[in-house]
Order: C-alpha cells, then structure tokens, then sequence
C-alpha cells in the first residue's frame, strides 16, 4: 500500500492498488460474504491474485484504488470497461466485511464517481447489484445512482438464481 492517497473523499481515501495490496484483496474476496456479492463460484488463490493485478489492474480499460479508512485498507473501488470515447464505464466496489455498512462504500463510490465525470470526462457511470445486496443498494443509491433496471433470474449463488439491479448516472444528475 501506497502512503500517498490519489483522490480523498470524506472518510475515505483511493490510492492506487500496488502488489503488495493482492495478499490481502485475496484474503478478503474469500470471505463467503464477499464473494457471494460478487457472484463468484470458486476460490482466488494467490497465483490468481496475481494474474488479477497484472492483467485488469495494469489495463488500460480499467481503474482501480484501494479503499482506505483510518490508515487501513478496507476494499477496491473501480471503473472497468471504460470507454472514454462514448464516456461511459462500469463501477464496482466491494469492502471487507467488518466495514460493510459504516459509509465507507458510500464515500468510496461518491469519490470514484466524482473523479470519473471530472477528470476522465465521462458522461455515464453504471452499477450492478443483486436484488439481496441490501448494503450495496443503499451505498449506489446514497451515492446518487438510480435503479434504471432490473435483470430477472440473472445470476445463480447459493444455490438459486437471484435478480440483478442496473443503476446508472450521469455527469448532469
């Protein structure tokens, strides 16, 4: 982990994702409430780790940061399939879970969204989420996102097939 944070929010920084950060992304995405509200079906090993870092945080097509509160890291926040030609990208976000539900979601996503419209010039941001990802629903929606729909029966975890929600906003809203 970087000592210099990138851009700051209100509770949170974004610094970039620096190897040294994989072992413990790694150890958080295994965490059954983590990857469960990824729709991920099989453990990351170390070696995967790796491969995430050298092939979609080195791309082009996406950004990543670390979240950080209070000096520690506490999850990733990034803007993938990102097409600065049309101005749009996709954001995720996801914490570790003892700071799920304390606003560092909600800032994280907040500050991405702000760097997105005023530094990369895009124009739409999209999110999506599983209807049951209470946490992640309200983090998109206190960020400003709106729901703009809803993709029945879209992914399949713990065992039965579950909505997902599309949210979306623009540089405008």
């Amino acid at each position: 982990m970087t000592d210099t944070a990138f851009l700051s929010g209100a509770v949170v920084d974004l610094q970039p994702v620096d190897e040294a950060d994989v072992a413990f992304l790694t150890e958080q995405v295994n965490d059954p409430r983590v990857w469960q509200s990824l729709g991920l079906a099989a453990p990351v090993n170390d070696q995967q780790g790796e491969q995430w870092f050298g092939g979609h945080v080195s791309d082009d097509a996406s950004v990543d940061f670390l979240v950080v509160a209070g000096g520690d890291p506490v999850g990733t926040v990034d803007a993938f399939d990102l097409d600065e030609r049309n101005g749009h990208a996709t954001l995720g976000c996801w914490l570790a879970p003892q700071f799920h539900d304390e606003g560092d979601g909600t800032d994280a996503t907040r500050t991405m969204l702000r760097y997105l419209f005023d530094h990369r010039r895009l124009r739409t941001v999209a999110a999506s989420v599983f209807a049951f990802n209470d946490s992640s629903v309200g983090a998109l929606e206190a960020a400003g996102m709106h729901r703009v729909g809803t993709l029945p029966d879209w992914e399949f975890v713990d065992g039965r097939v579950h909505d997902t929600h599309i949210y979306a906003v623009t540089a405008e809203t």
